[in-house]
């Protein structure tokens, strides 16, 4: 029991940190992608979602 409620934090843990590196990523991707950095907040929100 205790084996699968690790592997199910670490899984939980390894999602939650995905969006939190995507968010700081924010900026940057703007730039390379030449648009807004509202439209690439967007991206991130819509990757959130899913």
């Amino acid at each position: 029991m205790r084996t699968r409620l690790i592997t199910l934090a670490v899984g939980t843990f390894a999602i939650g940190i995905d969006v939190l590196v995507t968010d700081s990523l924010a900026v940057p991707m703007s730039r390379d992608l030449q648009v807004s950095e509202s439209a690439a907040g967007q991206l991130v929100a819509v990757f959130a979602r899913s």
